[in-house]
């Protein structure tokens, strides 16, 4: 029985658990007979008074030791009490093995230890908390103090998890923060890509169109200087049509006139 449970569970209850107990605990194949929790109820109805009692002699030895004996004496005088006692019936205390591992627990432990206390400690009623704690040191801990321990265990693992959560929920949200702060640097990269690469283009464009005009002038230049070269052709053509059919006279002053004018004045003069 835990400190933390206490005394609020039925006997059946409890006898569940010292056989859940020894199940688990009781080696597979070492000769252990399995047993209920009634028979383990009955085994220890059996041991329990034995063991008291040995424990009974075992003060009175150690309280008050004969004259000559040493403590290694102690256990052989105890069997011869433990003999004479009337519910022994004569017999030697068979629990031995049992005694050495019960001896090692609080609550046996303290009919050797535990000593009656003073006169003047029982009259003194304002002890101080350090005389109080140094008193209690060593006794088992008791139900109220077990469950208001565990409640403490409980609220101090709730509040571990608690924190857990919060730092968890605060590495998520830095995380996702920092995601963020990726995302719009590459985004602003992207607009920024995007923003240099139309500039370029329309650069390009503009180049283009430039080139195009400069090619559609040239080109509108070359027409003109054909048109005007067709037309002084023509002209001369026409001069040469007219001064073949003109007589031999007419050709000779012609074509002195003609070499002291120019093309036009000696096509207008021949007119």
């Amino acid at each position: 029985m835990d400190a933390t449970t206490g005394t609020d569970q039925t006997g059946k209850r409890y006898w569940h658990r010292v056989e859940d107990n020894y199940c688990r605990i009781k080696p597979k194949n070492c000769g252990f007979l399995s047993r209920s929790y009634r028979s383990l109820q009955g085994r220890w109805d059996l041991m329990k008074p034995a063991c008291a009692r040995w424990s009974a002699a075992m003060d009175q030895v150690r309280d008050a030791p004969p004259s000559g004996t040493v403590e290694s004496d102690y256990e052989t005088i105890a069997g011869m009490r433990y003999k004479e006692m009337a519910a022994s019936k004569g017999k030697p205390f068979p629990f031995k093995h049992a005694w050495a591992i019960l001896q090692t627990f609080d609550k046996w432990k303290l009919r050797d230890q535990e000593t009656a206390p003073k006169k003047s400690a029982m009259l003194r009623m304002d002890d101080s908390e350090d005389e109080e704690k140094e008193r209690n040191l060593g006794k088992p801990e008791g139900t109220k103090k077990g469950k208001q321990r565990v409640k403490m265990e409980g609220e101090a693992s709730s509040l571990r998890e608690k924190m857990e959560q919060m730092m968890k929920a605060r590495e998520e949200l830095t995380r996702k923060t920092l995601e963020n702060k990726i995302l719009i640097t590459e985004k602003k990269k992207e607009v920024k890509l995007a923003q240099v690469e139309a500039k370029r283009e329309e650069a390009k464009h503009k180049a283009d169109m430039e080139e195009r005009m400069i090619k559609l002038a040239l080109h509108e230049d070359g027409v003109v200087e054909r048109i005007e070269g067709g037309k002084k052709r023509a002209q001369e053509n026409r001069f040469l049509a007219s001064f073949v059919g003109l007589p031999a006279l007419a050709r000779s002053r012609g074509c002195a006139r003609f070499g002291s004018l120019g093309a036009a004045e000696s096509i207008s003069w021949l007119s």
